[in-house]
């Protein structure tokens, strides 16, 4: 089996995929009684999602409109803390319509936009142009010419994060000082993901290196933040799983596998569907299939 992420540098030390092991007692978190196995299986996920909402200023005591790109398990997460915390609008954008089709039929997000399977730019100009391009497409279908006040990027794909960044939104900007009634305003049409003074939140792992339209975010102060992981989220995390505010939370589990198939659970997770054609979004592996 290979690893991935932080786990892929030898030597490994021994993985938690195991029937016991333990820990001290400082590093763990008693599940609340309305918390079942499985729920509890998505605090670590949900944890990554309470970190960027923290950095990005997402609560429920500042309702905000949110765009969430990708909708695999982290973006139905992300989609479904927007909604908890009081979010006013939760839409999505991926490629992929059974995805899309199954956040909206499960109530994560209230509209959703599949992107066109994008060609491989032949150089950086075009790339920016398209996603201009799609990124007004998207706003027109969301009847959101403002954009949005948070953005949660979690496909970690260029394009995407480019769709994020680099668009505007059709603006108007008039000086007192010069405005004159009888004068015919010439509005200029600009597109954006995210408003001017919104935040693009970069969850998604992709590339090291990325081009971004620098520029334009700087002109309308538009806060490109990293987050990465997660730290003291634990505890909220379990309160929010049990507190049943997260409708439909465990419809993200589609695969069960016992203990002795994780060698395959891993490879459906690769593959992205089953041997049957349906989609696989997150797998549990310790529970009975």
């Amino acid at each position: 089996m290979r690893f991935c992420s932080s786990a892929k540098t030898f030597p490994h030390s021994d993985g938690t995929l195991q029937d016991r092991m333990n820990h001290p007692a400082h590093v763990l978190h008693p599940l609340p009684d309305s918390c079942s196995f499985e729920q509890a299986a998505l605090a670590e996920p949900l944890s990554v999602l309470l970190h960027a909402a923290r950095r990005a200023d997402l609560s429920p005591s500042s309702p905000s409109t949110v765009l969430v790109f990708g909708v695999g398990a982290i973006g139905l997460l992300a989609c479904a803390l927007a909604k908890s915390y009081g979010a006013s609008r939760v839409v999505a954008i991926d490629i992929n319509r059974a995805r899309l089709d199954f956040a909206l039929q499960q109530g994560f997000a209230q509209q959703v936009y599949c992107l066109p399977v994008p060609d491989k730019a032949k150089t950086t100009e075009e790339q920016l142009r398209r996603a201009k391009e799609n990124a007004a497409a998207a706003l027109a279908e969301f009847d959101m010419p403002d954009g949005f006040d948070i953005v949660f990027e979690c496909t970690g794909a260029e394009p995407c994060i480019q769709m994020a960044i680099h668009v505007r939104r059709f603006s108007l900007r008039v000086s007192a000082r010069n405005f004159n009634a009888d004068t015919p305003l010439r509005l200029r049409p600009v597109s954006q993901a995210a408003v001017t003074g919104g935040k693009v939140m970069l969850v998604g792992m992709g590339s090291r290196n990325v081009t971004l339209p620098i520029s334009a975010a700087a002109t309308r102060e538009v806060d490109i933040q990293g987050t990465f992981r997660y730290a003291n989220t634990y505890p909220t995390a379990l309160a929010l799983l049990a507190s049943g505010k997260l409708p439909n939370i465990e419809s993200i589990i589609s695969h069960r596998f016992p203990l002795s198939q994780s060698a395959h659970a891993f490879d459906l997770m690769g593959k992205g569907r089953d041997d049957d054609g349906r989609m696989v979004l997150k797998v549990v592996v310790g529970s009975q299939p």
